[in-house]
């Protein structure tokens, strides 16, 4: 975890499998504190999430991360600064969702990501919708300061909740 990291260097993560490497030192405790396998880990669909300068990390893990079909979103909370056509490269495929919160700090950004989308014929919602399933994208503007944006209401959490195909839903 990189807090305030000046250039958004995204470390490990920015390396060809690095985030599939994170991903399974972690997964023997994901899998205890879940009461489960590391195999049943290992097969969950995962969501990435990013916050201002995360962006870098976000894009390094879509691009090569060693994460295959596994990615089935993207929460991004004030932090498209770059990386637009590996998003709407992303969003294309349309296998997962794409949900990007941004205030006035990322306002022109997020332009810069609607017309990428447009021109590839994407079509997007201006609010989260009820349900979020594969092809689904949302560009919502907040209100809110840059550093209030995580914690306005739980956003990360609030945007899940709406995840269609969440692992207890599969059954």
């Amino acid at each position: 975890l990189g807090l305030e990291v000046a250039d958004s260097y995204p470390g490990k993560l920015g390396r060809p499998g690095g985030t599939a490497a994170l991903i399974a030192e972690a997964t023997p405790q994901l899998a205890e504190l879940a009461g489960t396998s590391a195999a049943q880990i290992e097969a969950l669909p995962l969501v990435l999430a990013g916050f201002s300068g995360g962006w870098r990390a976000l894009e390094s893990s879509l691009i090569h991360g060693g994460l295959g079909q596994r990615v089935a979103g993207i929460v991004v909370l004030d932090a498209l600064f770059g990386g637009f056509d590996t998003v709407a490269e992303w969003c294309l495929d349309g296998r997962g969702w794409l949900v990007a919160v941004s205030g006035s700090r990322c306002a022109d950004a997020m332009a810069t990501l609607a017309d990428r989308l447009s021109t590839a014929g994407i079509a997007r919602a201006t609010e989260v919708p009820a349900r979020l399933g594969p092809g689904t994208v949302a560009l919502i503007d907040s209100e809110h300061d840059h550093w209030d944006i995580p914690g306005a209401g739980r956003p990360v959490q609030a945007i899940l909740s709406r995840w269609t195909s969440r692992p207890a839903e599969r059954g």
